[in-house]
């Protein structure tokens, strides 16, 4: 996750697998499984796409919130699942995690159509979000998921689809976290309320917190984008949540947390920033994704 010229993920690369969004770009973190696991196809606009499911292995019939993983651009949905490390949400929290993979970018590198970025030029980008409608609809209808308990969580390229489909989805969305992800969103559909939680290292040269371009795109085949800023995304969201709140710094030093809430319907935001954080996956002691993942679900029961 250095620098996105030797790196072609997070936006891409083999180093794509730097970009954070493969398990080469740290160790994998071991995760405690107590899952039925499944890989799961389905047909999106005559193209098969696929996730993995996990949910818990000792079920009532009780309706379960769902929880959707997005890797970043160069990534997929087997590395991601072990780089993130939160398959133990499964059975402490009872809920369900889909990871699903992202549509071809070169080789086996796959990434997401989030408006702005990722896709090649010459190409088509593909009908992620319609990927994402249909993922739900199967989960909702065959996995005992409550369809008004559905979370986002997505890094880098996975980030900005978490923000492209909560403008497009924000019917059927309740909640996402994004971390190293831009909010690269043209216009947004939905205006309902939701919680965000924002995740940035101030050092990232990938998706830079304060936006811009690292990276001429075409010298790795994509069309060009420009990133936008952590303070971009937190105004068009207080915008949305109706936040009425001053922000309140609740935690200095290495990440500052920083909370706006007088929000509506509770939907508060928190962002998290990693001071000389690089594009990464938090690091144990910063920033618990699994955490915050687990108080939004709570939160919004």
């Amino acid at each position: 996750m250095r620098r996105l010229i030797a790196i072609v993920a997070g936006i891409l690369g083999t180093a794509l697998a730097l970009a954070g969004c493969t398990a080469s770009a740290a160790p994998a973190r071991p995760t405690s499984v107590a899952a039925a696991h499944s890989s799961v196809t389905v047909q999106v606009a005559g193209a098969t796409r696929s996730f993995l499911l996990r949910s818990p292995a000792h079920r009532a019939t009780e309706k379960l919130p769902l929880v959707i993983a997005l890797h970043g651009a160069g990534g997929n949905a087997a590395e991601f699942e072990r780089y993130v490390g939160l398959d133990s949400l499964v059975a402490k929290q009872r809920l369900v995690m889909a990871y699903p993979n992202g549509s071809p970018l070169s080789g086996d590198h796959l990434a997401w159509n989030a408006g702005g970025c990722c896709s090649r030029q010459g190409m088509s980008p593909a009908d992620d979000v319609g990927f994402l409608r249909v993922l739900i609809a199967r989960v909702v209808a065959n996995d005992g998921v409550d369809a008004r308990r559905v979370y986002l969580v997505g890094f880098s390229n996975g980030g900005m689809l978490a923000y492209r489909a909560a403008c497009d989805l924000g019917d059927v969305i309740a909640g996402i976290v994004v971390v190293s992800g831009a909010y690269n969103v043209a216009s947004c559909e939905q205006r309902n309320a939701m919680p965000l939680d924002i995740v940035h290292g101030t050092a990232d040269p990938t998706v830079p917190y304060g936006g811009g371009q690292q990276l001429n795109p075409s010298e790795i085949g994509l069309r060009p984008w420009t990133n936008r800023s952590v303070a971009d995304a937190v105004a068009a969201w207080r915008d949305r949540d109706a936040c009425t709140a001053s922000a309140s710094v609740v935690r200095t030093g290495p990440v500052e947390e920083k909370f706006y809430r007088g929000c509506a319907s509770g939907s508060d935001i928190a962002v998290y920033t990693v001071r000389g954080g690089d594009h990464s996956w938090p690091k144990p002691g910063t920033v618990d994704v699994a955490g915050l993942i687990a108080g939004m679900v709570n939160a919004t029961s």
